[in-house]
């Protein structure tokens, strides 16, 4: 994690070389504190209010990753020594943001579960921290850490905001994976978010989540190919991606050397 926020610094340096603007994420960040209430509905609320501000348009997000790329967050994999620990999210000011996720958990390897991961540590990079200058935020499969359960309910709000969720099945079965298989979500995430918007009830999502599944076999064969795989690819190492790609562009516009390229891209 150190290395990482390192990663983010230097991507910092490199955006201003490059007379970019500062990431999405500085304009939009805005430390909340949990109230008290239910952490799960506050993030409901903060991932659909994001969404509509953010990536307006009645529409799946084609690829979280490369949305937030898009943004100017950095997001890369490492082996974590703890296969508990799912990801972590770093923010400093003047640093590129930076998510970091763990090759070592199994949500990091599916494509529809890592597309929620990153999708719950945007909350993080937008919402959590305080007064320190480096934030560090390491998300663990958790259900009593508030912070977590705001994350884990901004996930599913932010990729299928409730205006936009309109199914048409009236079969609960169905409708589960209609929402599913239209907004990127897993199975169990298309239950979790019908019940919590109110489409189907608790009891019911309980004998749906006993259900068993094949997630490869249909219905989830007629999910948009887009939305597998632009959020299947394989992690990359901790500096490929947003910073390695502003490295290199930086050398050929001969605003860093050959030397300084080479020490960026072997960060390990």
């Amino acid at each position: 994690l150190c290395v990482a926020a390192e990663v983010g610094r230097v991507g910092g340096h490199l955006r201003r070389l490059l007379g970019r603007p500062p990431s999405l994420i500085d304009r939009a960040r805005e430390v909340k504190a949990i109230t008290g209430g239910h952490a799960g509905r506050e993030g409901y609320a903060l991932g659909r209010d994001a969404r509509l501000r953010w990536a307006p348009g009645e529409a799946p997000v084609p690829s979280m990753h490369g949305l937030l790329e898009s943004w100017g967050v950095h997001i890369a994999s490492v082996q974590l020594a703890s296969p508990q620990i799912e990801a972590a999210s770093l923010f400093e000011e003047g640093a590129v943001p930076v998510i970091v996720l763990n090759r070592a958990h199994p949500r990091c390897r599916l494509p529809l579960a890592r597309r929620a991961l990153l999708a719950h540590e945007l909350c993080h990079l937008l919402h959590d921290g305080g007064t320190r200058e480096l934030l560090t935020v390491v998300s663990r499969d958790v259900s009593d850490d508030p912070i977590e359960a705001r994350a884990n309910g901004f996930a599913p709000s932010f990729l299928a905001p409730q205006p936009w969720v309109r199914p048409r099945s009236s079969e609960v079965y169905d409708l589960v994976v209609e929402v599913a298989s239209r907004w990127g979500l897993s199975y169990e995430g298309g239950v979790y978010h019908a019940k919590n918007l109110g489409l189907v009830d608790r009891d019911v999502a309980k004998v749906l989540l006993s259900r068993p599944v094949n997630i490869d076999a249909s219905p989830f064969e007629q999910m948009p190919t887009r939305l597998v795989a632009a959020d299947g690819l394989s992690p990359a190492p901790l500096v490929d991606g947003l910073v390695s790609d502003l490295a290199i562009e930086a050398q050929a516009a001969d605003l860093i050397s050959r030397g300084r390229l080479a020490e960026i891209l072997e960060l390990a």
